[in-house]
């Protein structure tokens, strides 16, 4: 089952495979009312509000970025290298695409002025 993610021109959706994201929110003691929202009422097409859910995405892909910083044991000091370090990173790691997909998709309607539809499956 998932939840599709449906903007004006971007969609995403959550699978059974990353349900770990609503795991992820209450390790990392994010306050999330929207994962909340989408969590309670996944198989009911929530309704969230765009600018928070962004916000809360953003949280969360930070909180888990630092941690993949940690268990990587990422020290360069030089700044170019560290970049290059975090930007290979990023692109290798399943959850900070996740996290990219779903900021894309808010964003998509954030600019168009309009909301999220989600339909279940």
């Amino acid at each position: 089952m998932a939840l599709d993610i449906i903007g004006p021109t971007k969609q995403s959706a959550i699978a059974d495979e990353d349900m770990a994201l609503f795991e992820m929110i209450q390790t990392f003691g994010i306050k999330a009312s929207q994962f909340k929202i989408i969590y309670e009422r996944f198989y009911e097409n929530p309704y969230v509000d765009a600018p928070t859910w962004l916000s809360e995405i953003h949280q969360l892909r930070e909180a888990y970025f630092e941690q993949i910083i940690k268990e990587k044991n990422v020290r360069a000091t030089d700044s170019a290298v560290r970049e290059q370090i975090l930007a290979r990173l990023k692109q290798n790691d399943r959850w900070m695409l996740k996290f990219d997909e779903l900021i894309a998709v808010c964003e998509d309607a954030i600019a168009a002025d309009q909301g999220l539809r989600f339909v279940s499956d």
